[in-house]
């Protein structure tokens, strides 16, 4: 329900993060139903997978205002990589808090999976007079990864919603090769 203390909390203090877990929730909910998987289970963990967002809401693009990234002003890209990450053990926090039940808990947990946050990796490696001194999982998330198809599926439309944010694509089309990048998939020919 929209009105739940969470998600209206989720509104009120990260805007940009609420509107994203309303798109993801759409697209889950499709995609679920395209594959016979639970479809209301997603859309309702959808709306939930991002609350850890709310303790650190401006270092998360969608929150950001034109311009303004406190990432720039911190220049560490292991500490970037560490509030990123703590995104999803905060979420399982505030969702056990709010005692959300363990399935939609589960959500919050696998939807990067064991996945790396990328761009601060790079730019640790970028930096690193040594990179071989650079530790990969410093960066990674603890996972699990998805253990269901509906975990997966969120997490797939998790990252192609972002994605396709992030980038602007003017066509269909990108959109299209985006969502396939994404999602690994190559057309047989």
């Amino acid at each position: 329900q929209p009105n739940q203390a969470l998600l209206q909390r989720l509104l009120r203090e990260a805007p940009g993060t609420y509107q994203h877990s309303l798109q993801v929730a759409n697209l889950s909910e499709q995609a679920a139903l395209a594959v016979g998987a639970n479809a209301q289970l997603v859309r309702v963990a959808a709306l939930y997978h991002d609350i850890g967002k709310m303790l650190n809401p401006a270092f998360f693009i969608e929150n950001q205002a034109e311009g303004v990234n406190p990432h720039d002003q911190l220049n560490d890209p292991a500490r970037s990589a560490a509030i990123i990450l703590s995104h999803v053990p905060d979420g399982d926090r505030l969702a056990r808090q709010y005692q959300l039940p363990a399935r939609i808990r589960d959500f919050i947990l696998e939807h990067h999976g064991t996945t790396v946050v990328g761009y601060f990796y790079k730019q640790a490696l970028d930096q690193a007079e040594e990179p071989d001194a650079v530790d990969i999982d410093e960066f990674r998330y603890a996972g699990p990864r998805p253990r269901s198809r509906e975990t997966a599926i969120l997490m797939l439309a998790d990252t192609c919603e972002s994605t396709v944010r992030a980038r602007k694509p003017t066509t269909r089309q990108q959109i299209a090769n985006i969502v396939d990048e994404m999602v690994g998939w190559t057309p047989l020919i």
